[in-house]
């Protein structure tokens, strides 16, 4: 493949790692900027339609560890995947949604699924596998 840089082919799995690292900490504080407003005990006394609320903000927490520690990282991806594809479709659904907002959950969807095709990168518990 032509490339202006072709040195820095040595450094891809590198750059894969560093993002999953970075998303891994975008989602851990995505999911647990829910937490932060409600205690335990409040969530184990909800209703059962507040569970649904509360399932993607579980979701992405424990995905984002996941990702951040390199665990089981292509199936977390696709769950990550989803989970983000339905707040996407929510936030979209309940008003236009400031465009960042909208561009930040398309660039989220589109990077978790990557790590799908390409892996966890280097420094992660999978890459043995």
């Amino acid at each position: 493949m032509l490339s202006l840089f072709p040195q820095m082919f040595d450094f891809s799995v590198l750059a894969t790692t560093v993002l999953r690292l970075v998303v891994g900490v975008i989602l851990m504080i995505e999911g647990s900027r829910f937490f932060k407003n409600t205690s335990f005990l409040s969530i184990l006394s909800s209703k059962a339609s507040l569970y649904i609320k509360k399932i993607p903000a579980v979701i992405e927490l424990v995905g984002g560890t996941l990702l951040f520690i390199g665990l089981f990282t292509q199936p977390a991806a696709i769950i990550l995947s989803l989970t983000i594809l339905v707040r996407l479709y929510t936030v979209y659904k309940e008003k236009p949604a400031d465009p960042r907002i909208f561009s930040f959950y398309v660039l989220l969807f589109f990077v978790t699924l990557s790590f799908l095709f390409f892996g966890p990168g280097m420094a992660s518990l999978d890459y043995p596998l």
